[in-house]
């Protein structure tokens, strides 16, 4: 087990102005410089408790460490379908597994192996176990603004069941579907997708997938099997919820190249503020053939977001370069009910107008089976989209990476934190 040795005056200072609360600074504090020694009788130790709940349903890289005062969390959700059912699975371990003393809780949420959202609390509260007579501590969680001193000082510590090069099998339902003439009012496209997914390591994953067409009314290649979205995508964290996000490969809409992403959540959570870039090209593979145009289009976008939590919506408003190099802005409205998802969309390019929606559909089961070497599940869900005018060219968006839709939507902060009333101050 690795420790950390007594830190200087100067170096808490620092430590101080990184947090968002002086009473867990002062937790972390008393932990990093009076009671260093792990193991010690009043000092910090790991959790083996809480790291073997929490491995025993199938969370990964897990890190726990408490002393009689505070306990830091961190864990990665790849069992629940839903995240925040996923968070509130590792919520009811946590409570059952801290020293009955904690005033004080922080939790690390990954995703890939790098934190995605923050929590501690600024209250505790106490509940009475009638048929045990045992206390449990609950804890009233607040979205942190700058949970990375506690995934860097948590990581100076063994994680316990990786998820470094587990092999994911997903399979993935694909509908598209285009208005057609009055005698075939919908020309439809049925494939299934399975893609291969893993971790290399801490936020670098590789993605390659398959396309085996089942019905099809659309482009003639589409009768044919055909590599899917192929790439490499780097995701790094850094201090107060700044977030880089990169991604070289095909991606969906006959496209390739390279996108990336730098974001930086603010107010809790509550804004996000986005910048978005990619170079890419036309391509296609028809018949074993792979047809490429030179990478030539350059495209780019600047979003803020607002989550509204009573509602769980996402609004979005930017500026976009759209593929066709047109300029525009574009507003989208995304709102979960429950485990569906509806995003409704308007935009405007070229003095022209444009919407539409797309529908978010849960597949089951709703927990998967535990990640080992190799696991065979079923996409977390497929979408279902619709667009007024298909004919024109204008306000056409490269389109987003799965993963980085997974990272950024359903692991948002306020988002988690937006249903599970019990366990967040209000």
């Amino acid at each position: 087990m690795r420790t950390r040795s007594p830190v200087s005056f100067r170096q808490c200072r620092i430590w101080f102005q990184y947090l968002h609360s002086p009473f867990i600074a002062a937790v972390c504090w008393i932990s990093w410089t009076v009671i260093p020694a792990a193991g010690a009788p009043a000092g910090i130790s790991v959790n083996h408790s809480l790291t073997e709940k929490l491995e025993q349903n199938g969370f990964k890289n897990i890190a726990a460490l408490s002393t009689q005062k505070a306990t830091l969390l961190t864990f990665e959700n790849v069992r629940y379908r839903n995240t925040i059912r996923g968070l509130e699975s590792a919520l009811l371990n946590c409570i059952s597994a801290v020293p009955p003393s904690t005033n004080g809780i922080t939790i690390v949420v990954q995703k890939y192996n790098v934190p995605v959202a923050g929590f501690y609390s600024r209250k505790m509260a106490t509940v009475k176990v009638p048929s045990t007579g045992r206390t449990l501590i609950v804890p009233k969680l607040t979205v942190s603004d700058n949970p990375f001193p506690f995934w860097k000082f948590l990581r100076r510590y063994e994680s316990i069941n990786s998820s470094a090069f587990k092999l994911d099998v997903i399979l993935l339902p694909e509908v598209r579907a285009v208005l057609g003439n009055y005698d075939d009012p919908i020309a439809l496209q049925l494939n299934i997708v399975p893609e291969l997914r893993t971790l290399i390591s801490p936020g670098l994953i590789f993605s390659s997938s398959l396309i085996l067409p089942l019905y099809n009314e659309l482009d003639d290649y589409g009768d044919h099997v055909r590599l899917g979205p192929t790439n490499l995508n780097v995701l790094r964290a850094f201090p107060y919820n700044w977030w880089l996000f990169l991604s070289l490969g095909s991606f969906r809409e006959e496209r390739y190249g390279v996108q990336g992403m730098v974001r930086k959540l603010v107010a809790q959570g509550k804004i996000a503020l986005d910048i978005r870039s990619a170079y890419s090209g036309y391509s296609v593979m028809d018949r074993g053939v792979f047809l490429y145009e030179p990478l030539n289009i350059l495209t780019w976008s600047l979003e803020t977001t607002l989550f509204v939590d009573r509602l769980q919506l996402f609004l979005t408003a930017g500026v976009h370069q759209y593929l066709y190099q047109d300029r525009g802005i574009r507003v989208d409205v995304l709102r979960f009910l429950g485990q569906l998802g509806l995003d409704i969309w308007a935009g405007n390019s070229n003095d022209e107008w444009n919407g539409g929606l797309r529908l978010y559909l849960p597949l089951p089961p709703s927990r998967h089976s535990p990640q080992r070497r190799v696991r065979l599940r079923i996409a977390d869900y497929f979408t279902l989209g619709y667009q007024g005018r298909r004919e024109t060219f204008n306000g056409a968006k490269l389109s987003n990476s799965m993963i980085m839709d997974d990272i950024f939507i359903r692991s948002h902060p306020r988002y988690l934190s937006s249903t599970l009333k019990p366990f967040f101050a209000r």
